[in-house]
């Protein structure tokens, strides 16, 4: 599929979709793991769409007015229930090891009282009713505070997160689709929590997902501000060919140029997530990543994060990202200065 002479890639991607249309839903991922082309087309909102009808896959009026896509809708529509409670019973061994908050132990008292039945073969019902419960503790967990020092220097303390656990565990393949709609209710109920606040004028909700880091704001670098890091950036991409940087184009430009194979990494299925929903809502989003193992694929999702004009704040110091890599989040972010971006100081 690489090779410059190959007949495949004269073929128009009109016709592509149309032969794929035939796929089952498997059989259009793994055609898109191909190549960086048939993944983009693979992506088609009109082939999910088409499996959405078969399996009469609707969005829910609870979430008319997020408008996800059709992959997600179909997504959606195959994960139980059953199959998010049983992964949320493996969080009770993250958490047992953490008693920090009273959060925590409601969750690990909800998971060991209903463990015989949730074993047995119980009534959907009665699994639906243990995972809003779970929802409706984590509703009320301790969030991260940013507290602002001066203009450009921050210092944040960190509480307990729930979700930060739940990001953290490890999962399967076969556990990822249910892993993403768990992480999915998730941020949807913390955005709307805020957004429908009658207390917030400016809703606002601030994430941290970090490992510990030694680092101070007074060690890491602010790009928002910086006419280097932009000079910079334009001639990094410039020398790969990719010059038409503008908001609509830099993420097809990144996922051309970059390595962007899928992850079984949480934060990366969190950022993903993130960036499918982030628009649906006016609140405001700072998220704090460093030191979070963070590579070139996470690049696309964090562009749509950056350019949505939700997000404020990004720490993404002391992660793996490619001087090309770097460049790309640097021109998302001069396309919206209104989020502040920090890297690393030797970055």
């Amino acid at each position: 599929m690489n090779s410059v002479n190959c007949y495949f890639d004269k073929v128009p991607d009109e016709v592509i979709v149309h032969m794929t249309s035939f796929f089952s839903p498997k059989d259009l991922v793994f055609f898109g793991r191909t190549c960086k082309r048939l993944y983009q087309i693979s992506e088609d909102d009109s082939l999910w769409k088409l499996f959405c009808v078969q399996i009469d896959a609707h969005v829910s009026t609870d979430t008319d007015d997020i408008k996800p896509s059709h992959k997600q809708i179909f997504k959606n529509s195959i994960v139980t229930v059953d199959k998010k409670v049983q992964l949320l019973k493996e969080l009770l061994n993250i958490l047992m090891k953490n008693t920090i908050g009273d959060d925590n132990n409601q969750i690990c008292n909800l998971f060991k009282s209903t463990s015989e039945i949730i074993n047995q073969k119980c009534s959907k019902e009665i699994l639906e009713d243990i995972y809003a419960l779970f929802l409706s503790i984590c509703n009320s967990s301790s969030e991260i505070t940013l507290m602002i020092r001066d203009y450009n220097y921050y210092c944040y303390k960190r509480p307990y997160s729930i979700l930060e656990k739940i990001v953290g565990m490890k999962f399967d393949k076969s556990q990822r689709a249910a892993f993403e709609k768990i992480l999915e209710d998730l941020i949807i109920q913390e955005l709307k929590r805020e957004t429908d606040s009658p207390y917030e004028k400016n809703p606002h909700v601030t994430i941290a997902l970090s490992s510990e880091s030694s680092k101070t704001f007074l060690d890491k670098y602010l790009v928002t501000k910086s006419i280097e890091a932009k000079q910079t950036a334009v001639f990094l991409l410039q020398e790969i060919g990719a010059i038409d940087t503008r908001p609509e184009n830099l993420k097809s430009c990144a996922l051309k140029e970059l390595t962007t194979e899928e992850s079984e990494n949480g934060t990366m299925v969190f950022l993903k997530v993130l960036s499918s929903i982030i628009k649906a809502y006016p609140t405001k989003v700072s998220i704090t990543l460093e030191k979070s193992g963070l590579r070139d694929a996470s690049i696309p999702h964090l562009i749509d994060v950056i350019q949505s004009g939700r997000c404020s704040f990004l720490d993404l110091s002391e992660n793996e990202f490619s001087k090309i890599g770097l460049a790309f989040l640097i021109m998302a972010n001069h396309n919206n200065p209104c989020c502040k971006l920090w890297l690393s100081e030797e970055e």
